[in-house]
């Protein structure tokens, strides 16, 4: 009973698994859904704080001379630390709604994966490393877990904060947009053509 040596770094059908995976993800859409906008907002006020800041500069700078209008000042102070505490607010609702759904979907992937084995035939475990099958269990189980929990707000939250920030870039000065984003590009092609090398 020593097992067969099992390439299972990837799976066999991509589609069939994918398909599976969204079956599972199926009953917290709406919760997924919820934070995917938490995590969209929580970006947006990130982006806008900046911005607040210029105005908040530029009241100050202007002020120097004839008298700086304190009131306004204070104001934008406000919406400053309103707009920050907002986005920290959304930020932790949405690590806390993702970690909820990741362990009940955790917890149903594997009292699934437990009743299937408990219905396998001997013969299986002869075929398969021990080794194999518990990592199913646990580590792969984990894996997914993570990847549910990380990688979709991530994702989101990048995206944007670059679209964002471009934006905001081309509204503050559109010379100095293009020149940084066709300077990156050039660095991302060098980049690339010195890492093939």
């Amino acid at each position: 009973m020593h097992g067969h040596n099992v390439d299972s770094s990837k799976p066999k059908d991509f589609k069939k698994s994918m398909s599976k995976f969204i079956h599972y993800c199926k009953p917290y859409f709406l919760a997924i859904s919820i934070s995917l906008i938490i995590s969209m907002l929580s970006a947006i006020l990130t982006i806008i704080g900046p911005d607040r800041l210029k105005v908040m500069a530029n009241v100050i700078t202007e002020g120097i001379k004839e008298g700086i209008d304190l009131n306004k000042v204070k104001i934008i102070a406000i919406s400053l630390l309103l707009i920050y505490l907002a986005s920290a607010i959304f930020s932790y609702l949405d690590e806390i709604i993702m970690a909820t759904v990741t362990n009940k979907f955790s917890k149903v992937l594997r009292r699934d994966i437990t009743n299937k084995i408990n219905k396998m035939p001997l013969s299986y475990f002869d075929k398969h490393a021990y080794g194999d099958i518990l990592s199913r269990i646990t580590n792969d189980v984990d894996t997914l877990g993570q990847g549910l929990n990380q990688s979709l707000s991530t994702i989101v939250a990048s995206l944007t904060l670059l679209l964002g920030s471009i934006l905001m870039m081309f509204i503050t000065n559109y010379i100095m947009a293009i020149t940084a984003i066709v300077s990156s590009l050039f660095g991302f092609l060098f980049m690339g053509i010195v890492i093939s090398k």
